[in-house]
């Protein structure tokens, strides 16, 4: 049974974004994972006004002293999202907060690793991140450059 909850990762980061405003006017960061958490990072950047860059960061931006905002289109295991706030950390970050806009209700980030885990919709029936969007197309790497390239700060 498909339960769609968005209907695109562009959607579900202005949805995430609006959990995430407390980050507006800070010297955060949007990390997106790719390449479908790229879609979703760069709606919340724009929402927030944040600069975006991809993990691990195509060009490294310094994270010394700042908050990252590690976001991906979803959360299934949690082995990918884990393994792209380890990088950010041995970047330098002072905070990490880990967003996704679905995850399974149980699944919780090691706390040795991220001080902050935002997630509107933990579901105890979780199947595929996919199964939570109307849309799913594949992302693909011309997609993320364009995002990268499209910074409005």
């Amino acid at each position: 049974m498909r339960v769609s909850i968005f209907s695109d990762r562009v959607g579900a980061g202005r949805e995430l974004a609006v959990l995430l405003e407390a980050e507006r006017g800070t010297a955060a960061i949007v990390l997106g994972i790719p390449r479908g958490g790229m879609v979703v990072a760069a709606a919340v950047a724009r929402v927030l006004d944040l600069p975006l860059a991809s993990v691990p960061p195509r060009t490294p931006p310094s994270l010394v002293g700042r908050t990252a905002v590690v976001v991906d289109d979803g959360v299934a295991t949690g082995a990918t999202a884990m393994a792209a706030c380890r990088a950010v950390q041995a970047r330098g970050a002072v905070r990490i907060v880990l967003a996704a806009p679905v995850a399974p209700v149980d699944w919780h980030p090691d706390a040795s690793v991220v001080d902050e885990w935002v997630c509107p919709h933990r579901v105890r029936e979780f199947w595929a991140v996919g199964t939570f969007y109307r849309d799913f197309t594949q992302t693909t790497d011309a997609e993320v450059n364009a995002l990268l390239g499209d910074q409005w700060t």
